[in-house]
């Protein structure tokens, strides 16, 4: 576990609202992905899909992260159809993750994800009036078109673009939070986050969580593990994890977990207790904003 900096500026990536609750990225690959859902894009209704040979992992979703990073610093180049261009080189995305491994073998890991990153398909479909929905893109989620200079020109889907341009319908991710976890961590982390806003409380269940990191409800030994292991790195961090459930009693896939997720980053705390968990006090529980498992904001996403 890599050292949370004293009194670090936050850095802040954007994950885009249908990919980050789409099961695109799990542990464990070789899962086909097809997934589908509906939201509002100026105004109309459009409808998702988004489809890969196979699911990705963490690596391939800290790569898509840190895109997003550098493009919103650095900026970008407009394109048609309401894609954007970007030129980064793979130690650029690498210091953007804050990671100072740099090296011929880290560069061809970030080349290799991108090229998977470039396998995923994205299809928009606008409502018309007569009620069918109308293919109106459909593209790779970002391409890699060259290699200049030592620059990776990299384009990137409007599904994707739209929120580095300053639109809305996105998750927040700390990436500092997220490097210090293990691949495992940097999952859920991105499902928690997508369902728990910065600053705010709310409750998801194991079941939600094992399906969405491992695409099955069942909450497994080496499951369970894992998570706890995650409750305790986040809790370092400043949230707070609890899983409430009777005393005495093994954890079922119907067991809420109840996250507090800091408003701001906080410097690190010293470890607690492995047992410290427990329910949460009757103030807690009032105090607590119950958010469904499958549901984030419940607000449309201008795709």
């Amino acid at each position: 576990m890599r050292p949370m900096r004293q009194n670090r500026e936050p850095q802040i990536a954007k994950l885009d609202r249908p990919v980050a609750l789409s099961p695109l990225f799990q542990m464990g690959q070789g899962k086909e992905v097809r997934y589908r859902t509906e939201f509002t894009y100026d105004g109309d209704p459009v409808e998702v899909e988004i489809t890969s040979r196979t699911n990705l992992g963490a690596t391939e979703q800290d790569v898509l992260l840190a895109i997003e990073s550098v493009a919103s610093r650095r900026g970008f180049r407009l394109e048609d159809g309401g894609k954007i261009a970007i030129e980064a080189t793979a130690a650029e995305i690498l210091r953007a993750l804050d990671d100072r491994h740099e090296g011929g073998k880290e560069f061809a890991r970030i080349r290799e994800a991108i090229e998977r990153l470039a396998s995923v398909t994205v299809r928009i479909e606008k409502k018309q009036s007569s009620g069918r929905y109308k293919p109106v893109s459909i593209d790779n989620l970002i391409s890699l078109t060259g290699d200049q200079d030592g620059k990776l020109v990299i384009r990137i889907h409007p599904i994707f673009s739209h929120i580095i341009k300053g639109g809305s319908g996105y998750i927040q991710i700390d990436l500092q939070e997220r490097m210090r976890l293990d691949s495992t961590g940097r999952i859920l982390h991105a499902v928690v986050c997508s369902t728990i806003n910065r600053g705010s409380t709310g409750r998801m269940l194991i079941g939600s969580l094992c399906e969405r990191t491992w695409g099955d409800p069942r909450p497994l030994a080496r499951r369970k593990e894992a998570m706890n292991r995650f409750f305790d790195e986040i809790e370092k961090m400043g949230w707070t994890a609890t899983v409430e459930r009777p005393e005495g009693r093994k954890a079922s896939s119907g067991d809420p977990v109840l996250f507090v997720r800091p408003a701001a980053p906080t410097v690190q705390s010293p470890p607690r207790p492995a047992a410290r968990r427990s329910k949460p006090t009757p103030n807690e529980q009032i105090n607590a904003v119950p958010v469904p498992p499958d549901d984030i904001e419940n607000e449309p996403c201008p795709f």
